[in-house]
């Protein structure tokens, strides 16, 4: 897959997903968007995505790589797989700054049981083949002495974690050149090691935890026993019931 091979700086943007979308069709690829300031950030569960100055807002145009011998390397239903490339490319820039972070499923960055970084992909489909796909992610560098209401968990920045400066527009395109090397890995069949690099990096990986039951709001108590190709959180009840989850249907109870 190529390098970036076109990089927009927006002074603002309500959202750089939002404007990979509207443009997607006129950009090259791979597309990198970054926006200075951004006013209505997306998150997940309809939340907004709240960016300080200094902060990363950025967006990423791809095409989905061909699989060997030109089969399609990433099936429409088993595009979670993104959000997996994505997240060790995030981990991967963080770790290359001396940062050690991990995977709140399915779309956190978090360092320290805070949130760093969160993700929002959405796909396009060319007939019934997974054609492209818009990869966004925000990260925090300023520092986040207190965070908004609906932050589960509370936000950190990166500018409490290291002490020498920080270049947002250097380490945009970093996670960008990441992403675009994980996404090549799929053209090589390395679905099986993204998954258990994935699974390695994953929070609340080993042990029981608490968890909430979006709907209902019913707390359980339970461990990850993984994470099925479709996306879907797999738990272990104490008394040994298994049960699978989409992730807007859970959340983590961290205090």
């Amino acid at each position: 897959m190529p390098r970036i091979q076109h990089t927009i700086i927006l002074e603002t943007a309500s959202s750089t997903n939002t404007y990979a979308a509207e443009h997607a069709d006129m950009l090259p690829r791979p597309t990198l968007i970054v926006a200075k300031e951004q006013t209505q950030g997306l998150g997940q569960r309809g939340n907004t995505w709240d960016a300080l100055p200094g902060d990363i807002t950025a967006s990423l145009i791809v095409d989905i790589p061909a699989g060997p011998n030109g089969t399609q390397a990433v099936a429409p239903e088993y595009s979670f797989v993104l959000n997996q490339v994505a997240s060790l490319a995030v981990c991967e820039a963080l770790a290359a700054l001396g940062v050690s972070a991990q995977v709140k499923w399915a779309n956190d960055i978090i360092v320290s049981n805070r949130k760093i970084c969160g993700l929002l992909i959405s796909t396009a489909l060319k007939g019934d083949a997974l054609h492209s796909a818009v990869i966004g992610y925000g990260l925090n560098i300023a520092a986040r002495p207190q965070s908004p209401a609906h932050y589960a968990p509370p936000a950190i920045g990166l500018n409490e974690l290291v002490a020498s400066h920080v270049d947002s527009a250097q380490l945009a395109e970093s996670i960008a050149e990441r992403i675009i090397k994980q996404l090549d890995r799929l053209a090589h069949s390395e679905h099986d090691e993204i998954h258990a690099e994935y699974l390695a990096k994953l929070f609340w990986r080993e042990g029981y935890h608490p968890f909430s039951i979006h709907a209902t709001g019913e707390r359980i108590e339970a461990r990850i026993v993984g994470i099925l190709p479709s996306g879907q959180l797999q738990l272990e009840l104490r008394d040994g019931q298994r049960r699978n989850f989409l992730f807007r249907e859970l959340n983590h109870c961290i205090a």
